[in-house]
């Protein structure tokens, strides 16, 4: 709410009071051994660190045959590793629309959006967005996005197959929710020929069937793609649960590529996420009316603080390009394997049993 107002990063020099840990990514840390290098010393550095990184097919190889026949791999360098979405909650206007519409093109990102929403951007902003496809009658009735997105829940095999042959030059999206079998489905993609996966948690980044969290998802995809030796030909992007910057980081630590944001963009907007809209009862915020220049700025001032975080973070881990954090779990702390690793050797204390003093 704040960063959204500032665009700066929020600073507090009471200290942390809080649980030394949590659920999800709060029990995740990051290294920050370089901090003290002022050189590196992120936002305030006299390095350059680069937040960019690439969303599409990255062949292991190139092939002069293939370029011959007019085959393509399309590739998209956005400057941050955010992407835009529409948030599962919350009231939605076409301001709103249109406000994170014109936040995306204006940041160099994408957005997200259903056929249903489409018409309510503006045609310039299609040229950033990502469509939402539902079925193979609805590839011919698009403008010129920029890629397509297709759910694992349809008939996938067919819908891509049409949807590379009409649009062969567009990325093309698998979305994934995060769902028992979902690596077998993400195996079966990579074989069929899609590139890009999307992993899709629940609203507050947990899994669909499980109290699993999106950080385990994203690590058994990244280790999974390991194990075929065809993780730098594919592009991982992850979506639920992502609030702060500190998450977008130990995303791309667990393995993904580029993460979607969505309840984050509704909270910049001062919404409560009272789900008083869903019961069609009166926004305290009055979201849905607000100018989409309004809506636009407070997007943008929110990416700003989260890109000098990123910023922050890269800089105390000495490293200066965000792509080299990609599955760097070695340069995190996990509290599981530290509480793992510390009392691994202990033995357990069962109820009636004597403890030996000597």
């Amino acid at each position: 709410w704040q960063q959204a107002t500032t665009g700066k990063v929020p600073v507090s020099g009471a200290g942390y009071h809080g649980p030394f840990s949590g659920p999800g990514f709060d029990s995740m840390w990051t290294d920050m051994s370089e901090i003290v290098r002022p050189t590196r010393d992120g936002i305030h550095g006299r390095e350059y660190i680069s937040t960019a990184v690439d969303l599409g097919d990255k062949p292991d190889h190139l092939s002069f045959h293939e370029i011959s026949q007019g085959k393509d791999h399309p590739l998209v360098t956005i400057p941050l590793p955010i992407l835009f979405r529409l948030p599962a909650v919350g009231g939605i206007g076409s301001n709103t629309l249109k406000g994170w519409g014109a936040a995306a093109r204006y940041l160099g990102t994408l957005i997200s959006l259903s056929k249903a929403h489409l018409w309510m951007v503006s045609p310039k902003v299609v040229q950033n967005t990502i469509i939402e496809l539902d079925s193979s009658h609805d590839l011919m009735n698009f403008q010129d996005p920029l890629g397509i997105e297709i759910s694992s829940e349809l008939n996938w095999e067919d819908l891509y197959s049409s949807a590379k042959e009409i649009y062969p030059h567009k990325l093309i999206i698998l979305r994934v929710p995060l769902k028992n079998g979902f690596v077998e489905v993400i195996k079966r993609a990579y074989e069929y020929g899609i590139r890009l996966i999307h992993v899709q948690a629940s609203f507050e980044g947990s899994f669909f069937d499980s109290g699993l969290h999106i950080k385990d998802g994203i690590r058994k995809v990244h280790l999974s793609l390991l194990d075929m030796g065809v993780r730098d030909q594919v592009t991982v992007l992850a979506s639920g649960g992502i609030a702060l910057a500190e998450h977008v980081a130990k995303a791309i630590i667990c393995g993904a590529d580029a993460v979607f944001v969505d309840t984050a963009l509704q909270v910049a907007l001062e919404c409560r996420l009272c789900r008083r809209c869903e019961l069609e009862i009166g926004c305290p915020a009055d979201i849905q009316s607000a100018s989409p220049l309004w809506v636009a700025r407070r997007s943008i001032n929110l990416m700003s603080a989260w890109h000098n975080q990123l910023l922050e973070i890269l800089g105390a881990m000495g490293i200066r390009d965000i792509r080299r954090l990609r599955g760097e779990t070695g340069r995190a702390m996990l509290f599981e394997e530290l509480e793992r690793e510390t009392f691994r050797g202990l033995n357990k204390i069962r109820e009636g049993e004597e403890i030996e003093l000597s």
